[in-house]
């Protein structure tokens, strides 16, 4: 065993911690940063070790949330922002890193994230870092529908550096309604059913 230890080089990233908060309690649920705060501190615990994890992360970083898209044609933009959540989660849990990394919003900004993370502590960029995301979606609109207030943000300062920042979508994309993942799926969908499907097919208005 001491031989294979000796084989892996320092610098390869390792995961240390994890773990999941799951909050089903509708209109009384979480805000975004609360279900964060819960769900990171559980794992900055769950490896036993014996040192702090907190006195060693250099880095905090958060998927993107849906409703916290930045120039989102929404009416509820204007109800809630987070400008610089890992910062906001950091003073939650008591933690100041030098390292703060924002992703944009994207089903693929998970695993694009663990890889940049992956490769900077290999190319010793950074040593710990925290990652993690959440949704309150169903606690958002559920407090929308029943006319609760939403008075949900936070502003601590700073600007945490955002991942792949790109625009999302182009605006002759947002002209035609091909934006929200409930319009562009179903065209990938009819894309790789004409592929399949041999004989002529129309497809419904989407």
């Amino acid at each position: 065993m001491s031989n294979l230890h000796s084989q892996v080089n320092d610098n390869t990233p390792v995961l240390v911690g994890c773990s999941q908060y799951l909050d089903k309690k509708g209109p009384e649920g979480l805000n975004y940063l609360d279900i964060l705060k819960i769900a990171c501190e559980k794992p900055l615990n769950d490896c036993e070790a014996k040192v702090s994890l907190k006195e060693h992360l250099d880095t905090i970083s958060v998927i993107r949330f849906t409703g916290d898209t930045p120039n989102r044609d929404s009416a509820t933009t204007d109800l809630w922002g987070y400008s610089n959540m890992p910062r906001s989660l950091g003073n939650s849990l008591g933690v100041s890193v030098p390292n703060e990394i924002y992703t944009t919003t994207g089903g693929n900004s998970p695993q694009l994230l663990l890889n940049e993370i992956c490769n900077r502590i290999k190319d010793q960029k950074m040593d710990c870092a925290l990652l993690t995301g959440g949704e309150a979606l169903d606690t958002f609109v559920s407090r929308l529908k029943d006319g609760l207030e939403v008075n949900w943000g936070d502003n601590p300062g700073g600007e945490p550096e955002s991942l792949e920042a790109k625009a999302l979508g182009s605006e002759f994309e947002k002209k035609h309604g091909i934006f929200e993942p409930s319009s562009v799926y179903p065209l990938f969908a009819n894309s790789i059913r004409g592929m399949k499907v041999k004989a002529p097919t129309t497809p419904g208005k989407i």
